[in-house]
Protein backbone atom coordinates (compact mmCIF):
# COMPACT_ATOMS: atom_id res chain seq x y z
CA UNK A 1 0.00 0.00 0.00
CA UNK A 2 1.50 3.57 -0.58
CA UNK A 3 0.19 6.74 -0.59
CA UNK A 4 2.98 8.89 -2.31
CA UNK A 5 0.39 12.20 -3.46
CA UNK A 6 -1.54 12.45 -0.33
CA UNK A 7 -4.90 14.18 -0.42
CA UNK A 8 -7.68 16.23 1.37
CA UNK A 9 -10.55 14.99 2.94
CA UNK A 10 -13.95 16.51 2.10
CA UNK A 11 -13.87 17.98 5.76
CA UNK A 12 -10.25 19.62 5.29
CA UNK A 13 -11.38 21.29 1.64
CA UNK A 14 -14.45 22.90 3.48
CA UNK A 15 -12.37 24.26 6.20
CA UNK A 16 -9.65 26.03 3.92
CA UNK A 17 -12.56 27.49 1.82
CA UNK A 18 -14.14 28.47 5.51
CA UNK A 19 -10.31 30.60 5.69
CA UNK A 20 -10.35 34.05 5.57
CA UNK A 21 -9.43 34.04 1.64
CA UNK A 22 -10.78 36.92 -0.83
CA UNK A 23 -13.42 36.11 -3.33
CA UNK A 24 -11.28 35.03 -6.45
CA UNK A 25 -8.83 32.27 -4.43
CA UNK A 26 -11.68 30.69 -2.32
CA UNK A 27 -13.92 30.42 -6.27
CA UNK A 28 -9.90 28.77 -7.68
CA UNK A 29 -9.92 26.39 -4.57
CA UNK A 30 -13.68 25.64 -5.39
CA UNK A 31 -12.89 25.01 -9.23
CA UNK A 32 -10.06 22.36 -8.17
CA UNK A 33 -12.48 21.20 -5.93
CA UNK A 34 -15.82 20.73 -7.91
CA UNK A 35 -14.16 19.63 -11.18
CA UNK A 36 -10.65 17.62 -10.48
CA UNK A 37 -9.53 19.92 -13.62
CA UNK A 38 -5.60 20.11 -13.78
CA UNK A 39 -4.16 23.49 -12.31
CA UNK A 40 -3.68 24.95 -16.22
CA UNK A 41 -7.18 24.00 -16.96
CA UNK A 42 -8.60 25.89 -14.01
CA UNK A 43 -6.67 28.65 -14.58
CA UNK A 44 -7.15 29.02 -18.23
CA UNK A 45 -11.28 28.68 -17.82
CA UNK A 46 -13.08 31.22 -19.97
CA UNK A 47 -15.53 33.12 -18.79
CA UNK A 48 -17.89 32.46 -22.40
CA UNK A 49 -17.54 28.89 -21.90
CA UNK A 50 -19.17 28.81 -18.71
CA UNK A 51 -22.73 27.90 -18.94
CA UNK A 52 -24.43 28.99 -16.50
CA UNK A 53 -28.06 27.67 -17.43
CA UNK A 54 -26.86 23.98 -17.56
CA UNK A 55 -24.22 24.35 -14.69
CA UNK A 56 -21.38 23.36 -17.06
CA UNK A 57 -17.60 24.45 -17.85
CA UNK A 58 -16.11 23.56 -20.77
CA UNK A 59 -12.47 23.60 -20.31
CA UNK A 60 -9.51 22.56 -22.67
CA UNK A 61 -7.57 19.93 -21.56
CA UNK A 62 -4.07 20.85 -21.77
CA UNK A 63 -2.14 17.55 -20.79
CA UNK A 64 -2.35 15.90 -24.30
CA UNK A 65 -0.16 17.27 -27.11
CA UNK A 66 -3.96 17.18 -29.14
CA UNK A 67 -6.66 19.95 -28.36
CA UNK A 68 -9.40 18.28 -26.49
CA UNK A 69 -12.70 20.71 -25.08
CA UNK A 70 -14.53 18.95 -22.59
CA UNK A 71 -17.39 19.94 -20.11
CA UNK A 72 -17.31 19.47 -16.25
CA UNK A 73 -20.57 20.14 -14.29
CA UNK A 74 -20.51 22.39 -11.44
CA UNK A 75 -23.10 22.66 -8.64
CA UNK A 76 -25.16 25.44 -8.20
CA UNK A 77 -23.18 26.95 -5.52
CA UNK A 78 -19.87 27.13 -7.75
CA UNK A 79 -22.45 28.99 -10.51
CA UNK A 80 -23.60 31.11 -7.71
CA UNK A 81 -20.30 31.82 -6.26
CA UNK A 82 -18.74 32.54 -10.34
CA UNK A 83 -21.53 35.25 -10.55
CA UNK A 84 -20.68 36.84 -7.57
CA UNK A 85 -17.21 37.16 -8.17
CA UNK A 86 -17.64 38.40 -12.03
CA UNK A 87 -20.39 40.72 -10.19
CA UNK A 88 -17.09 41.99 -8.51
CA UNK A 89 -14.32 41.55 -9.47
CA UNK A 90 -14.22 45.53 -11.30
CA UNK A 91 -13.13 44.59 -14.56
CA UNK A 92 -13.50 42.56 -17.97
CA UNK A 93 -11.49 39.86 -19.19
CA UNK A 94 -11.57 36.79 -21.34
CA UNK A 95 -10.50 34.82 -18.52
CA UNK A 96 -11.87 33.50 -15.41
CA UNK A 97 -8.80 33.84 -12.98
CA UNK A 98 -6.74 36.22 -13.57
CA UNK A 99 -4.30 38.47 -11.63
CA UNK A 100 -3.49 41.69 -14.14
CA UNK A 101 -7.32 41.47 -15.56
CA UNK A 102 -5.69 40.68 -19.15
CA UNK A 103 -3.73 37.16 -18.56
CA UNK A 104 -4.67 33.42 -17.34
CA UNK A 105 -3.34 33.30 -13.13
CA UNK A 106 -0.02 31.60 -13.50
CA UNK A 107 0.23 27.45 -12.30
CA UNK A 108 2.97 28.80 -9.83
CA UNK A 109 0.01 31.46 -8.26
CA UNK A 110 -2.03 29.25 -7.75
CA UNK A 111 0.23 27.08 -6.31
CA UNK A 112 0.90 29.54 -3.64
CA UNK A 113 -3.04 30.73 -3.54
CA UNK A 114 -3.72 26.74 -2.15
CA UNK A 115 -0.40 25.98 -0.28
CA UNK A 116 -1.27 29.38 1.68
CA UNK A 117 -4.95 28.70 2.32
CA UNK A 118 -4.70 25.00 3.62
CA UNK A 119 -1.48 26.73 5.57
CA UNK A 120 -3.88 29.26 7.52
CA UNK A 121 -6.27 26.43 8.83
CA UNK A 122 -2.80 24.65 9.73
CA UNK A 123 -2.74 21.87 6.71
CA UNK A 124 0.94 22.25 5.84
CA UNK A 125 1.80 18.24 5.27
CA UNK A 126 -0.85 15.83 3.50
CA UNK A 127 0.04 11.77 3.00
CA UNK A 128 -0.04 9.46 5.53
CA UNK A 129 2.82 9.58 7.75
CA UNK A 130 2.90 5.84 7.83
CA UNK A 131 3.40 5.12 4.25
CA UNK A 132 4.94 8.36 3.11
CA UNK A 133 8.47 8.56 4.15
CA UNK A 134 7.68 12.63 4.16
CA UNK A 135 4.89 14.31 4.10
CA UNK A 136 3.74 16.42 1.23
CA UNK A 137 3.44 20.09 0.96
CA UNK A 138 -0.15 20.95 -0.57
CA UNK A 139 -0.58 21.82 -3.88
CA UNK A 140 -3.20 22.34 -6.54
CA UNK A 141 -3.24 18.46 -7.66
CA UNK A 142 -3.77 17.46 -4.36
CA UNK A 143 -7.12 19.18 -4.72
CA UNK A 144 -7.40 16.81 -7.94
CA UNK A 145 -6.76 13.81 -6.14
CA UNK A 146 -9.07 14.94 -3.31
CA UNK A 147 -11.71 15.10 -5.95
CA UNK A 148 -11.01 11.63 -6.83
CA UNK A 149 -10.99 10.27 -3.71
CA UNK A 150 -14.17 11.83 -2.20
CA UNK A 151 -15.73 10.62 -5.52
CA UNK A 152 -14.45 7.22 -4.99
CA UNK A 153 -15.86 7.44 -1.32
CA UNK A 154 -19.18 8.32 -2.09
CA UNK A 155 -19.74 5.29 -4.33
CA UNK A 156 -18.98 7.02 -7.68
CA UNK A 157 -18.31 4.49 -10.34
CA UNK A 158 -14.60 4.52 -12.05
CA UNK A 159 -15.34 4.89 -15.14
CA UNK A 160 -17.50 7.98 -14.90
CA UNK A 161 -14.51 9.25 -12.99
CA UNK A 162 -11.55 8.13 -15.60
CA UNK A 163 -14.10 10.27 -17.79
CA UNK A 164 -13.91 13.37 -15.93
CA UNK A 165 -10.60 13.07 -14.96
CA UNK A 166 -9.58 12.64 -19.07
CA UNK A 167 -7.24 9.76 -17.68
CA UNK A 168 -6.18 7.58 -21.04
CA UNK A 169 -5.46 4.68 -19.15
CA UNK A 170 -7.65 3.03 -16.46
CA UNK A 171 -5.26 2.01 -14.05
CA UNK A 172 -4.43 5.78 -13.44
CA UNK A 173 -8.15 5.78 -12.37
CA UNK A 174 -8.06 2.76 -10.26
CA UNK A 175 -5.22 3.95 -8.68
CA UNK A 176 -7.67 5.69 -6.17
CA UNK A 177 -9.31 2.32 -5.01
CA UNK A 178 -5.73 1.94 -3.38
CA UNK A 179 -7.18 3.66 -0.25
CA UNK A 180 -4.38 4.27 2.51
CA UNK A 181 -4.07 2.93 6.00
CA UNK A 182 -6.49 5.47 7.80
CA UNK A 183 -8.95 5.24 5.15
CA UNK A 184 -9.26 0.91 5.62
CA UNK A 185 -9.37 1.24 9.61
CA UNK A 186 -12.30 4.32 9.33
CA UNK A 187 -14.42 2.03 6.60
CA UNK A 188 -13.48 -1.16 9.08
CA UNK A 189 -14.79 0.69 11.88
CA UNK A 190 -18.22 1.90 10.38
CA UNK A 191 -18.42 -1.64 9.07
CA UNK A 192 -17.96 -3.52 11.58
CA UNK A 193 -18.36 -1.06 14.53
CA UNK A 194 -14.69 -1.50 15.70
CA UNK A 195 -15.74 -4.95 16.70
CA UNK A 196 -14.04 -8.02 16.03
Amino acid sequence: MKDPKGYLTAEQVEMVLMAELNLRNKLLIRMHWVTGARVSEVTHIRVNLIDFEDEMVTIRSLKKKAEEWVSIPIDRETADMIKEYLATRGFDSEWLFTADGKRPLTRQMAYYIIRGACERVGITKVGDPRISKRGLHPHCHTLRHSFSMDWVKRGGRPEVLQRILRHVDYDTTISYLRFTAQDLKDEFDKIKGGKT
